[in-house]
């Protein structure tokens, strides 16, 4: 933001302010820079609106949305994930981003025998 201002050009955007009581509230900026004749920034003009109230409508339909999803793809009885969930899943990793377990070969341990009691010098 700072460099966007400083370097003469116009920044937007929405800003999470502290209010005294220490209470946030949201407002959606716009600040414009002043440049004098020789091409330096002078002063800045900012335009605010609070904007709290959509922030909260936007937050409780995000919980809102998350909330029906869950009752969706949940059975109402048994609470157990039904069809809906799994077709919604997202799909597995490929094969070559999967976790794969280290399990070394017989070459690394030919010096033990198989019974575990005799080592080979």
């Amino acid at each position: 933001m700072y460099r966007t201002v400083a370097s003469g050009h116009v920044w937007h955007g929405e800003i999470c302010n502290r209010r005294r009581d220490g209470s946030l509230y949201w407002v959606d900026t716009t600040i414009v820079p002043h440049i004098a004749e020789n091409g330096k920034v002078t002063s800045y003009v900012a335009i605010r609106f609070d904007i709290t109230s959509r922030k909260q409508a936007e937050n409780h339909l995000k919980a809102s949305r998350q909330k029906l999803q869950k009752a969706v793809n949940t059975d109402f009885l048994t609470k157990i994930s039904n069809r809906q969930h799994f077709s919604h899943a997202p799909a597995p990793a490929p094969a070559h981003k999967r976790c794969k377990p280290y399990l070394p070969g017989p070459a690394r341990h030919r010096h033990i025998q198989d019974d575990q009691r005799h080592v080979r010098p």
